[in-house]
């Protein structure tokens, strides 16, 4: 299995604005995204990735289209 790495929570947040959008994004509470520390928990890295290039897509897409 590769190993990603790890990705900063400056990032995510730049991304969903705040922990209780990333909580709700994931379907988990605000105290499990509070507990990440500056960086996403390992479980949830895949989830996290896959959810960052979407939302990445779709800014690219915006972008492209102006």
């Amino acid at each position: 299995m590769k190993t990603l790495k790890p990705i900063p929570m400056s990032e995510v947040l730049a991304a969903y604005g705040t922990q209780t959008a990333v909580a709700k994004a994931l379907g988990i509470t605000h105290g499990a995204v509070s507990q990440w520390g500056d960086f996403v928990c390992k479980s949830r890295l895949y989830e996290m990735r896959d959810r960052l290039a979407q939302i990445n897509s779709v800014e690219q897409s915006r972008t492209d289209n102006q």
